[in-house]
């Protein structure tokens, strides 16, 4: 099948002029060329914005909007407002993208008659490749509770970067403004609202990992309380499965996730607040301690990470954290 719909891919640009290139020009490159290049300058101070300007006096597709600095949210929906095409896809700014692979999503969507198509990333830094995510040899499909299982089973990426959605998907969103992974919260409305989904197995996005960047720091109080609320509505969703054992499945897995989540808020929130967000996620999320301490399924070493926490010995796991780390067990 083939399409010649207007493709409206959106960039939010911040401050990343020793990046922005690279990923403008691959997006440029696209073997599917009926598409409008929405870049969305968040206020940038270091010359992004000049870059932005540059681009659009060579290529007619370009078009770019200086706005004061609301945050990556903000210049999402800038986009959306401005964006004229039946798809609409998105590219992080220090990202980059092979050739087809908005020929390959659309494709997708229209063989599988789906509202979003997804295909898989590699994750690199400055030195080359660092990782890909897990997996399956084959392309997949079905509706909004499929994404959710995927998505828990870390089989899809829970932005939107790796995405193509139909223009519709977008009638009744917009992203919040002022959280962390505000993205995310597309998937869960992509699942409330059942929207078919084809996902393939064939890397085509280049995901770049800075150190410095928002979605690799350690996580903040805002952070905790998003991951909280997300939970929460993952949780409503899963009671909603009308089919009792895929129903206990999807929240078993809900659990594991939030168990690992509980771990790394002990491990990684430097506040005075910690313990507060580890009982509300525990409140939240149903964590039952004694009973995973009973199970024979979880490793020791995990069970007295979770008794630590438990007992809001906070820096005595911290200690224990980093004393296994450093003996690698």
């Amino acid at each position: 099948m083939r399409s010649n719909e207007l493709l409206s891919i959106i960039v939010p640009v911040y401050n990343v002029k020793d990046y922005l290139s690279r990923c403008i020009n691959s997006i440029l490159c696209q073997t599917y060329s009926n598409f409008e290049l929405l870049l969305i300058d968040d206020g940038s101070t270091d010359g992004s914005a000049a870059i932005c300007d540059q681009f659009q006096t060579i290529d007619q597709r370009v078009k770019v909007l200086h706005k004061k600095n609301r945050g990556v949210s903000s210049a999402r929906n800038a986009g959306l407002d401005l964006s004229k095409g039946a798809y609409i896809g998105w590219v992080d700014s220090d990202d980059w993208i092979d050739p087809d692979m908005y020929s390959t999503l659309i494709f997708l969507l229209l063989e599988y008659k789906a509202d979003v198509a997804e295909c898989k990333y590699i994750v690199e830094n400055a030195d080359g490749q660092l990782s890909s995510p897990k997996t399956v040899n084959e392309i997949s499909s079905g509706s909004g509770y499929f994404m959710l299982e995927m998505y828990l089973e870390e089989l899809i990426f829970g932005g939107v970067a790796t995405k193509l959605y139909r223009n519709y998907t977008f009638d009744d969103f917009r992203f919040p403004e002022g959280r962390i992974y505000e993205d995310r919260t597309m998937v869960l409305f992509s699942c409330v609202n059942n929207f078919s989904f084809v996902s393939t197995p064939e890397i085509k996005y280049h995901y770049f990992f800075r150190e410095k960047s928002i979605t690799t720091s350690s996580i903040s109080e805002q952070y905790a309380r998003q991951y909280i609320f997300m939970i929460q509505r993952f949780l409503l969703l899963a009671n909603s499965i009308t089919d009792i054992e895929r129903k206990h499945e999807t929240i078993k897995k809900i659990l594991q996730e939030s168990v690992t989540w509980y771990i790394r808020i002990g491990r990684e929130l430097k506040t005075k607040n910690c313990k507060i967000y580890l009982s509300l996620l525990k409140q939240s999320s149903g964590i039952n301690i004694l009973s995973l301490l009973q199970s024979p399924n979880i490793h020791l070493k995990t069970k007295l990470t979770l008794l630590l926490l438990h007992l809001g010995l906070i820096n005595s796991y911290r200690t224990f954290y980093n004393v296994a780390t450093i003996f690698g067990k």
